[in-house]
């Protein structure tokens, strides 16, 4: 009985309205809660444009009360946007106050039974208040029409509140006469039926119910004809461009501009809040999502005009900030969330694929465990790699000092491993950091020529001084993150103690050096004469190895992160460094400022 008392209040707090816009053209008839929000609201899904105020059709009188909304329900209204303002319509007689007060006064303790085919619709503006005081429904709210159950009827309710609705109820028409409407009308005469008629109730509740912000937004569509001309354009001349030529690179006067990005969400974003004035973040990943499914091209904006890899995701976060704005005035209970993460090094998934993580074994075939005890790399077929993965998860994720599984599995530092379990675990080519740099090497060059606080970099620098000098715009130093030794050091004779990965660089003369990574005291790495490669194997053993970027050289490994290996640190970062936005700001901005700049021809 209670669930049904519920289902009768919500039912019985809607009211029908006939509105319309200011040209007259669009009419409905729409349900909604007798108050001024609710009205606005709902004529705003309907008419499709934000609505800030009612007022009367005929005469232009705006309503701003509640109470003066319930007085003039039975009216039609005008829903006006905020550019636009009544106007009498000519075509009708103005209608004076009185006939509307007359037009009012008949209203009150009225029931009408609308026929529509095999149904019936019962209106009355007397709608129960409250239940008894043992919250059980009086048995006289209901009347039943025949002991067989076939239909249902409801009398009057004027004794029980003053409240205005409509309810809605099953009736076969044939067996609808004037005993039923006499019953329905005149409760006095049929409450001692009431009792045993309960078992037979069948009410039809009306189907209308509240939305949540995913079900407001399920079929949201962004209006591409309310995007500015100018980006349009752009759009159309971008996805053009990358139709014909989908290996190169795009020309620089074809790039989206941080400008074009701007406008773009604002617009989406307007387009939504007469929708929901806060829709969550898997709404905006969603839209962000059919953005790209619309025009891909958004997906190739590198500075260089190379393809990056980063999904829907920095869409999302433009959308989440544009909205996050709009709401800065809106108070909110701050969010309390507590912190059960530990302070460590290890077991840091972030910016890796979930899938990688659950393909773990703790069994391998005989063949597979005796490979992964020989170091060598000849046996590292793309079969054999595959077959071994999820061992080799396995033992890379048992707590185990990283220096006894070298000594037991040497075969874990060859870089065809490494790669291997790299690109499957963050789901980017492993040379990307050498395809990238390559390219932007002249740029990077001619940008530090700007730098005057910096030492600018000459045509032929190496790379290692380039390296320096983006570690140090980022305020870092690079022999935090590269330790030199001299020539004629024993690899097996070093011990690095440090958590997180470094590069050991001993010298080997004419300006040349072995690099190798060590993890924990152990070298982790075959080595390498390129530094480039080595910082590359450096990021795999920081993704495969699940580490934390050192503190003292987490912005630069988070730029190499960014630029290069273009793992997007909005999804997840190695960095325990201050982030606005889930983005360290200098890094942000270090890469806005390269990626604007244009190298003088």
């Amino acid at each position: 009985m209670r669930s049904i008392a519920s289902h009768f209040f919500k039912m019985a707090s809607l009211t029908m309205f006939k509105i319309c816009d200011s040209h007259r053209s669009a009419r409905h008839a729409i349900p909604a809660v007798c108050s001024v929000k609710s009205l606005i609201e709902e004529g705003s899904i309907v008419l499709g444009k934000r609505i800030s105020q009612i007022v009367i059709e005929n005469d232009g009188c705006r309503i701003s009360s509640d109470l003066a909304l319930s007085a003039f329900k039975n009216d039609l209204l005008m829903l006006l946007a905020p550019s636009e303002t009544w106007a009498h319509n000519p075509s009708s007689p103005m209608i004076t106050s009185t006939e509307s007060q007359e037009s009012n006064d008949t209203v009150d303790e009225v029931v009408q039974l609308i026929t529509d085919e095999q149904h019936i619709q019962i209106e009355t503006l007397d709608l129960m208040e409250e239940c008894t005081r043992n919250n059980e429904i009086d048995n006289r709210i209901f009347e039943s029409i025949n002991p067989s159950g076939d239909v249902v009827a409801l009398r009057t309710l004027s004794e029980f509140g003053q409240h205005s609705g409509t309810i809605i109820a099953d009736v076969p028409l044939d067996d609808l006469d004037s005993e039923i409407s006499e019953r329905i009308i005149n409760s006095e005469e049929t409450s001692n039926q009431t009792e045993e008629m309960n078992s037979n109730i069948n009410v039809m509740m009306s189907t209308r119910r509240v939305l949540n912000s995913d079900q407001k937004f399920r079929k949201f569509r962004v209006n591409w004809e309310k995007i500015g001309g100018t980006i349009l354009k752009k759009l159309s001349a971008l996805h053009e461009h990358r139709t014909k030529n989908p290996e190169s690179a795009i020309p620089r006067e074809l790039h989206f501009t941080k400008q074009n990005w701007t406008s773009l969400v604002q617009s989406v974003i307007d387009q939504m809040i007469i929708i929901d004035k806060k829709p969550s973040a898997t709404v905006l990943g969603e839209v962000a999502k059919s953005i790209l499914l619309e025009y891909p091209c958004l997906g190739f904006t590198d500075d260089d005009g190379f393809e990056r890899l980063l999904g829907y995701i920095p869409l999302k976060q433009k959308l989440i900030s544009r909205r996050n704005y709009l709401l800065r005035f809106v108070n909110e209970q701050p969010h309390q969330r507590a912190s059960t993460r530990k302070s460590t090094n290890r077991n840091l998934r972030a910016g890796t694929l979930t899938e990688y993580w659950q393909m773990s074994s703790n069994s391998c075939s005989k063949e597979v465990l005796s490979t992964l005890q020989r170091n060598d790399s000849e046996l590292l077929s793309d079969d054999f790699l595959v077959a071994s993965q999820p061992y080799v998860r396995f033992i890379l994720d048992e707590s185990k000092p990283v220096l006894e599984i070298m000594s037991q599995f040497p075969v874990m530092k060859q870089k065809k491993l490494l790669s291997f379990h790299f690109e499957r675990a963050t789901g980017v080519p492993s040379d990307s950091m050498h395809k990238y740099f390559t390219a932007k090497r002249c740029k990077i060059i001619d940008y530090s020529k700007t730098k005057k606080k910096f030492q600018s970099l000459d045509d032929d620098a190496t790379d290692l001084q380039i390296i320096d000098f983006i570690c140090g715009r980022l305020g870092e130093r690079i022999s935090d993150l590269i330790i030199a030794k001299e020539m004629g050091t024993q690899l097996r004779e070093l011990r690095v103690e440090s958590n997180c990965p470094v590069i050991v660089a001993i010298d080997l003369g004419n300006r040349a050096s072995m690099h190798y990574v060590f993890l924990d005291e152990a070298c982790v790495t075959g080595g390498t004469v390129d530094l480039i490669e080595a910082l590359s194997e450096l990021m795999y053993v920081q993704f495969v190895y699940n580490r934390m970027y050192s503190k003292h050289i987490s912005k630069f490994l988070e730029f190499i992160q960014e630029y290069f290996f273009k793992i997007s640190s909005v999804s997840g970062s190695k960095s325990k460094a201050t982030r606005t936005n889930r983005i360290q700001r200098l890094v942000a901005s270090v890469i806005e400022e390269i990626s604007n700049f244009s190298s003088p021809i």
